[in-house]
């Protein structure tokens, strides 16, 4: 897509997936609802799981606060 006229695939292909790369960018500093705590949370150090299957399931995510509460809990159980 230069403007001498020539074709270049490179750009042509940079210039398609340019939407998606951005698009994946934005959903990565967005927060994401904790399953157990329903509230907006950073997706660091969180677990994410898909329940029922890659396209038709939902997301389900636990906050690493919430991951580590569990952890301290199992601990003192033991």
């Amino acid at each position: 897509m230069k403007d001498s006229g020539t074709f270049n695939v490179l750009d042509s292909n940079n210039f398609a997936v340019s939407p998606h790369q951005h698009f994946k960018k934005w959903a990565k500093r967005q927060g994401l609802l904790c399953w157990k705590c329903q509230k907006d949370k950073p997706r660091e150090g969180g677990s994410e799981k898909m329940m029922g299957g890659l396209t038709t399931g939902i997301r389900r995510f636990i906050c690493q606060d919430c991951v580590e509460a569990k952890q301290r809990s199992m601990k003192l159980e033991e």
